[in-house]
């Protein structure tokens, strides 16, 4: 319980840390990525809602032209969302090439006056590698992210519990199953993201002595090419590869699991829904939307709580940007 409360205080510093910088930094983009959130919660819901109307007019003989109406309408509504979706998109886009190029200026003012001597460590170096990535804008983009799962979980939850409310309950067992897959899989990639942040380095040096002129002279009097071409290929299968086919395997076990629990809840859903179209007259426009609201719904918890877990490893990352920006 107190590593969970840890957990959510060291989230919120961080995640306060992001927007206070971002609004410093570049306010537009905070705008942008609000009607980013806006256009996806509102382009959740059009399917659902015009493909249920055509559907039920379609089946039920009421007239092409209440059909031609409503396959209109979803038209236009589909393209009018698309088409604002795209351009706050490319918006959101420059906005953030802003954000991450005043950010970088920023980072490498910090890194500037740290002392030689410091600048010089491995752990340093590691660090300013951890801090170049965006982690801050992506902090603020997985907070956005689940207060759009948010306004989509509520909205899909009404629909279902208008059908079936034990669905709900099978729902929540197959999210909890994914969401303790999802934990595994991102301590993972912490746990990669560390090992290779050294490796990495190794390996970039001994690509720049194949690269770089400086090395070329050195490489050819005392014939080092084949020497340093064994030792790329040393280096990748003995640490690189090792730690790969480890995390590629884990991963594989952990998929397994999670697509057993998937097929597990459509099996159930689809038999719930055909016996209500069957035996109690339910509408194929009705069977439609809720099969959708429920894929829907479990997609969206999924997706809030894997924001929640990667906004607490994303906010480690950005403790090292931090560090550079106070000292």
């Amino acid at each position: 319980m107190e590593k969970i409360h840890n957990q959510i205080k060291i989230l919120i510093l961080n995640t306060s840390f992001a927007i206070k910088f971002l609004l410093k930094t570049n306010k537009k983009l905070i705008f942008s990525k609000v009607l980013v959130v806006l256009f996806q919660s509102v382009n959740t819901f059009i399917p659902l809602v015009f493909i249920r109307m055509i559907l039920n007019a379609l089946i039920s003989n009421r007239g092409y032209q209440l059909l031609i109406l409503y396959i209109f309408l979803y038209a236009f509504s589909i393209f009018s969302v698309h088409f604002l979706e795209n351009l706050i998109g490319q918006w959101d886009q420059f906005q953030l090439a802003i954000t991450r190029y005043k950010s970088n200026l920023l980072l490498g003012k910090a890194i500037m006056t740290l002392p030689y001597s410091l600048l010089e460590t491995p752990e340093t170096k590691n660090f300013i590698s951890l801090a170049q990535g965006d982690s801050l804008v992506y902090i603020f983009t997985l907070s956005m992210n689940m207060i759009s799962s948010i306004i989509k979980i509520l909205g899909l939850s009404a629909i279902i519990l208008t059908v079936q409310p034990i669905i709900l309950f099978l729902i929540i067992f197959v999210v909890l199953t994914k969401l303790i897959v999802a934990n595994r899989q991102n301590k993972m990639v912490l746990k990669l993201r560390h090992q290779q942040a050294g490796l990495q380095r190794e390996s970039a040096y001994l690509y720049e002595i194949m690269r770089e002129t400086k090395f070329a002279k050195e490489l050819r009097i005392n014939n080092l090419s084949e020497w340093v071409s064994a030792k790329i290929i040393n280096h990748f299968d003995t640490k690189l590869a090792p730690i790969f086919l480890c995390n590629l395997k884990e991963k594989s076990k952990l998929g397994i699991i999670s697509f057993l629990a998937q097929i597990i809840q459509e099996g159930i859903v689809y038999f719930l829904l055909s016996y209500k179209v069957v035996f109690q007259g339910m509408k194929i426009g009705d069977f439609s939307m809720y099969l959708t609201s429920i894929s829907s719904f479990t997609s969206n918890v999924v997706s809030l709580f894997n924001n929640f877990s990667n906004l607490i490893q994303q906010g480690q990352f950005a403790n090292e940007f931090k560090a550079f920006i106070i000292y």
